[in-house]
């Protein structure tokens, strides 16, 4: 399968759903081919990502690291690079919200896998748009 996952973090994770849901977008993207790694971690390792490749001090609940934003040569898998959440992040939002937790953590895995595909949350007219997709694609994967 295309999309890896690990959780290395301390909290729960449905890797299946959340593998599947990586998947999902890739599919809806049209790059059901694409490889992806999505690693689940806590926020102390988030925080050294964010210092360490982003020079940002302080954690956050997703980070992407693209290789590739453009679809490689027909029949020719492509790595597309990897997705980081933090569990931590997840659960702290999910609660601020009342939302539940695993849905948290699949939306912000559906976001970094938009992401990878080039999806911008720079400014509020990409930021919207990137929103609107991220939940029209959670309620693909998950129906309330």
């Amino acid at each position: 399968m295309p999309v890896e996952l690990r959780n290395e973090s301390e909290l729960p994770a449905d890797e299946a759903r959340l593998r599947r849901a990586a998947q999902r977008v890739l599919e809806a993207e049209g790059r059901p081919r694409a490889d992806l790694f999505v690693l689940i971690v806590g926020d102390r390792r988030m925080l050294e990502l964010n210092r360490t490749h982003l020079g940002r001090d302080g954690t956050t609940d997703v980070i992407a690291f693209a290789l590739s934003e453009a679809p490689g040569p027909a029949g020719v898998p492509e790595s597309l690079g990897d997705v980081v959440v933090s569990a931590e992040r997840a659960a702290q939002q999910a609660d601020e919200l009342g939302e539940d937790r695993a849905r948290e953590l699949t939306r912000l895995v559906i976001h970094g896998v938009l992401h990878l595909l080039g999806w911008d949350d720079v400014d509020p007219d990409d930021r919207a748009a990137m929103h609107e997709r991220t939940e029209q694609l959670l309620l693909e994967v998950e129906p309330k």
